[in-house]
């Protein structure tokens, strides 16, 4: 996050109210989503894991025109 530039109130902004752009719920040890929010203007992308006690955050970023079509679509590999 921080050579991302990404504030930790970022993150928590997504998670309070961001929708689900993927799922994943079979991941070990714990399943997955991958949550996005616009965040002062722009995509940001949160990776958490459920444990059902804790939320634990994996990754945040921001947009890829490499990797998405758009903010909500992944471009197919």
């Amino acid at each position: 996050m921080g050579e991302r530039r990404i504030a930790p109130a970022e993150v928590l902004a997504v998670i309070e109210v961001g929708s689900v752009v993927e799922r994943y719920p079979n991941n070990q040890p714990h399943p997955k989503v991958l949550l996005m929010a616009e965040i002062n203007g722009e995509p940001l992308y949160v990776s958490c894991a459920f444990d059902g006690s804790y939320t634990y955050i994996i990754t945040a970023h921001g947009y890829d025109a490499h990797t998405w079509s758009d903010p909500w679509t992944r471009k197919r590999s």
